[in-house]
């Protein structure tokens, strides 16, 4: 085989994904819980629970489209516990093991194509949304000045410093 022939089912991915998670859930429970509180400065999370967290909730929140599923609110996602985090990753690949094992060759052959997240943005309290001081969702559309994805509001004193999530 070479690598321009190789092949790898969605059934292989799965199975190494699982693989892989299930090696880290087993380093993160022999730890000690404070270590999911620990700071981080990674994908906009500030710990390492939040962290876990976008990691999880991207899994899920993707085959949840992609089975037609209700998507699933990022704040009703459990972070407890190391077991209650990965359960949210097991729940995502039972989707997709589900959607595989009934996906004809027109399903696979389909262009998905997910609506955009809000901008997250790193601004200082000063710059958020003055009626909603804990905003940090931003319109993504381009409005002058960028609005507040909850409240409509203007935003002002934004960095330059933001990202997709």
């Amino acid at each position: 085989m070479s690598a321009t022939t190789a092949e790898l089912s969605f059934t292989e991915m799965l199975d190494a994904n699982e693989r892989e998670t299930a090696k880290w859930q087993d380093w993160f429970e022999h730890q000690p819980a404070e270590v999911l509180d620990l700071p981080l400065d990674i994908a906009l999370a500030k710990d390492v629970r939040e962290f876990l967290l976008h990691i999880f909730a991207v899994e899920l929140r993707y085959a949840e489209r992609l089975t037609g599923s209700a998507v699933t609110e990022y704040e009703a996602l459990p972070t407890g516990s190391v077991g209650e985090m990965f359960a949210t990753g097991e729940r995502a690949r039972k989707l997709y093991r589900e959607y595989f094992s009934r996906a004809t060759d027109a399903d696979l052959a389909t262009s998905w194509s997910f609506p955009r997240a809000p901008l997250v943005c790193c601004a200082p309290a000063s710059a958020r949304c003055s009626r909603m001081p804990c905003c940090t969702e931003y319109d993504t559309g381009r409005s002058s000045p960028p609005r507040c994805a909850k409240k409509g509001t203007a935003l002002t004193g934004l960095t330059t410093s933001c990202s997709v999530m």
